[in-house]
């Protein structure tokens, strides 16, 4: 029994290595294969060390930058739009269900299929194409004044998110989501700050029924964005691929003092689909506010003008930016998760207390609420993508299609606004916040259980190497004296 059980060890333990060479030489001929499409060094994205990561990041934060600015426009939009062209709250939301309904579409298909099948490179000049023909679309949509065609030039493609994710040491994937996010929300600030004057204001003349400021805006994003699709194609970008993924997410189970690690079929990522819904909670929550902030501080401050409420939204987006850096700091120090943890839940208490705050309060309230949201997205999404392995491709695509919880959110607040007042209309993203809070208390809770789960499986494979100790002790021992009693016949 013991030799047989000695054999079955030992042929595990030659299999197990086979497994690990066979992915480490396949993981070299892919990246190889990928070097030949992107002409850049041998390294795969998770092979990059800190500094080498810094170029392809500064590539792709300036992605972030410009979804950042277009998305801030579409906040202004959403007011100038229920005063041009005389839209209820409900259907002044048809710009973000059509903006936010590219993520429901995108990852899924298009972009989805281009990642696995061409790489990041191709995935983002292709993203870009449809992103500037998209905003092309705002200059005859503003020429017939119609709403549905500035609704069709909202579509965006996003593929960065993963890449940001897994560009470089897996330590700093939260760090590092963050501070690209940070510069995504300075262009936000930006954008409505400039939105501020040239479309809202009266004064400048883009606060009447002219949409004409809108049109040239929007050509000067569509040039350079087509300029930065043709930059990228010569633009040093690394791959990745599946094996390169389930490499690191072995060495991560290493790293943490997991004797070993277990690769789940995709349908067994329980943390994924808990991770997707969190999100889609969430990413819904923090749309809808945004969405009506500019309604919200008109209702509960009496006298105040859009444009001065713009201004405010730009004040909170200004503290918004700045908590993802602060969030940086933060995460030097303090466990992702336990971030994550209080930052929801300071959301929604801010959010219950702006639903019955009036005039400052409230608006602060609000603002307080988006410095705590500000962390919320890109820790809860690295955090789900730690340990997928090979299915990190697939789990970001989920997590990028929770995005599109903007065409839920938004009109139920719409719809909502209209009905009850858009203060009372906070109930809604209140609601979403409280569910998406359940996700970081599980990954507390569920980090404990983990612990004590690898301290079962350390001390069960220290059970096994004494076993395997013992029985090696004892065939030795009746060798030696099996060897002893031939001596002795011999004699």
């Amino acid at each position: 029994m013991k030799s047989k059980r000695l054999s079955s060890v030992e042929k595990g333990s030659v299999e197990w290595t086979e497994r690990r060479q066979s992915s480490y030489y396949s993981s070299i001929a892919n990246s190889h294969k990928a070097s030949q499409w992107t002409s850049t060094t041998a390294h795969t994205t998770t092979q990059l060390t800190l500094k080498e990561s810094i170029i392809p990041l500064v590539l792709v934060t300036i992605l972030f930058f410009i979804w950042g600015f277009v998305g801030g426009l579409g906040e202004v939009l959403n007011k100038k739009f229920q005063n041009v062209l005389s839209l209820s709250k409900l259907e002044s939301t048809g710009l973000q269900i059509s903006f936010y309904a590219a993520y429901a579409i995108g990852p899924l298909t298009y972009s989805g299929w281009i990642v696995r099948r061409f790489g990041y490179r191709w995935s983002f000049i292709a993203g870009l194409i449809i992103f500037g023909i998209g905003t092309l679309l705002f200059w005859p949509s503003a020429l017939k004044r119609s709403f549905g065609g500035f609704c069709g030039a909202a579509f965006v493609s996003c593929t960065a998110f993963p890449f940001v994710a897994i560009c470089g040491p897996s330590e700093y994937s939260e760090i590092r989501f963050n501070l690209v996010q940070g510069f995504q929300s300075t262009a936000t600030l930006s954008a409505l700050v400039l939105a501020s004057y040239v479309i809202l204001d009266d004064k400048s003349g883009g606060g009447g029924d002219d949409l004409a400021s809108i049109q040239w805006m929007y050509l000067g994003v569509a040039i350079f964005v087509f300029l930065l699709a043709f930059a990228l194609y010569f633009a040093p970008i690394p791959e990745i691929t599946d094996e390169d993924l389930a490499e690191q997410a072995r060495q991560n189970a290493s790293e943490q003092g997991r004797t070993e690690y277990e690769e789940k079929p995709l349908r067994k990522q329980y943390k994924l689909f808990f991770g997707v819904f969190a999100a889609f909670c969430f990413t819904g929550s923090q749309i809808s506010v945004a969405t009506f902030f500019i309604n919200y501080a008109v209702e509960v401050k009496h006298g105040l003008s859009d444009t001065s409420a713009a201004h405010r939204l730009a004040i909170a987006q200004a503290v918004y930016a700045a908590g993802r850096f602060v969030a940086c700091a933060i995460m030097t120090r303090v466990k992702p998760r336990h971030l994550l943890l209080a930052a929801v839940t300071l959301v929604v208490a801010c959010l219950a207390a702006a639903i019955g705050a009036k005039g400052e309060a409230g608006i602060a309230m609000i603002t307080i609420e988006f410095f705590a949201k500000s962390c919320v997205f890109p820790t809860l999404f690295t955090l789900t993508l730690k340990g997928l392995g090979k299915h990190t491709k697939k789990g970001a695509s989920f997590l990028i299609v929770s995005i599109a919880s903007g065409i839920v959110f938004a009109p139920a607040m719409g719809a909502a606004a209209d009905k009850l007042g858009t203060q009372k209309a906070f109930v809604v993203p209140l609601v979403g916040a409280v569910v998406a809070s359940a996700y970081p208390i599980w990954l507390n809770v569920r980090k404990e259980g983990e612990k004590e789960e690898v301290k079962s499986a350390d001390e069960e494979k220290s059970d096994q190497q004494r076993d395997v100790e013992a029985a090696r002790i004892r065939e030795g021992f009746n060798v030696y004296c099996e060897v002893n009693s031939r001596t002795t016949e011999g004699r």
